[in-house]
């Protein structure tokens, strides 16, 4: 069996860079590879490189003898008219294909549906194989192809992050009333409700700080809006990595997300496999997993005041907070490790094979 995965430069940062960067520690490579699409870190961007790489593609499945190409679109315009063109040379070559969709845009789906239904639809019958991330995007998926072509899959984390946080669990003590946002700082990913549901609490919990970390369009804006707002107790240590990004995990005591619209937020993930309760928003596949009050809350209401009464559940009742956090750790590790991914889809591409 040989596979090739298409993927974006995995040197970068982003979801898909990120996944691919963790399966291939898992896959075998003798049987998969992984074949980069768009620019290279320090390359400009143009339509050349495009080109070249539709014409590299070609010699390598031809070349490789390739069974199996998987395709890492998102449902936005860019990645679906690039990754169609992939789509239609790999079927022309007879190769079988697998598509991961790790993003959904709604303006996108109704784009589509109004202007390109018959020819997405052909496109989507003639792959052998979909993934996505949420129970959602599979039912609008089965508008265009057989539901039992649709596999629901997680993105993962690390077992080396899981190794290297279980490490310090055993030695670290977290503390106590320190909420976590670990994430781009951009308004979509709720960043200001989580402020303000943390100046609600304020006055409410003693000693109460929030780490606001990572980097984004609206870091500069948000540190302006604590300003004014004369918040004490925020911090904002920007981008962070490697053992300083467990480090904040492994220390805080709960993880507030509410994001306005998501894949599979990989943060939320991590702080799970970290042990944390988990307050968030209702989007993308947490949906399809989340169980609300054993995992943390999950609710369809940014509202600050909403956000700040299940935080402060969480952080009042010890015995709450102690369950929620080995129930994440135990169901994030039998669930979301970057060697089950890779272990899945080995059974999905051998599956692809004998049809």
């Amino acid at each position: 069996m040989k596979v090739l995965i298409n993927t974006p430069d995995m040197t970068k940062l982003g979801g898909v860079s990120n996944i691919n960067r963790i399966l291939s520690k898992y896959l075998d490579k003798d049987s998969v590879s992984f074949f980069v699409v768009g620019n290279r870190t320090g390359e400009k961007k143009g339509f050349p490189r495009l080109l070249k790489d539709y014409s590299e593609f070609v010699k390598t499945i031809k070349k490789g003898k390739i069974d199996i190409v998987h395709l890492n679109p998102s449902l936005d315009p860019k990645c679906i008219i690039r990754d169609s063109v992939f789509l239609i040379l790999s079927k022309l070559y007879k190769r079988k294909v697998l598509v991961f969709f790790h993003g959904w845009q709604e303006d996108t789906e109704q784009k589509l549906k109004k202007y390109f239904h018959f020819l997405f639809k052909r496109a989507i019958k003639s792959v052998d194989l979909i993934i996505v991330l949420s129970d959602k995007v599979k039912k609008k998926l089965t508008e265009y192809t057989d539901s039992k072509k649709i596999l629901i899959k997680n993105t993962v984390v690390e077992d080396e992050f899981n190794e290297k946080a279980e490490e310090l669990l055993n030695s670290t003590t977290r503390k106590n009333n320190q909420i976590l946002f670990l994430s781009r700082v951009e308004k979509a990913k709720g960043i200001y409700e989580a402020i303000d549901a943390f100046i609600i609490l304020i006055n409410e919990i003693e000693d109460l700080s929030f780490i606001v970390a990572g980097d984004g369009t609206e870091l500069e804006n948000v540190k302006e809006y604590v300003l004014k707002k004369g918040i004490k107790n925020i911090s904002f240590p920007g981008f962070v990595k490697g053992q300083k990004k467990i480090d904040y995990y492994i220390s805080s005591s709960l993880y507030i997300f509410p994001s306005y619209a998501e894949g599979m937020p990989t943060t939320v993930l991590e702080a799970m496999i970290c042990g944390l309760p988990i307050v968030t928003t209702n989007v993308g596949g947490l949906t399809d997993f989340f169980a609300n009050g054993k995992m943390g809350f999950i609710t369809d209401d940014k509202n600050p005041q909403n956000l700040a009464g299940l935080v402060k559940k969480i952080l009042i009742e010890n015995n709450l907070r102690s369950e929620i956090s080995i129930y994440n750790r135990e169901y994030s590790k039998k669930n979301f490790l970057g060697s089950k991914l890779a272990a899945d889809l080995i059974e999905c591409y051998e599956a692809i094979l004998k049809k």
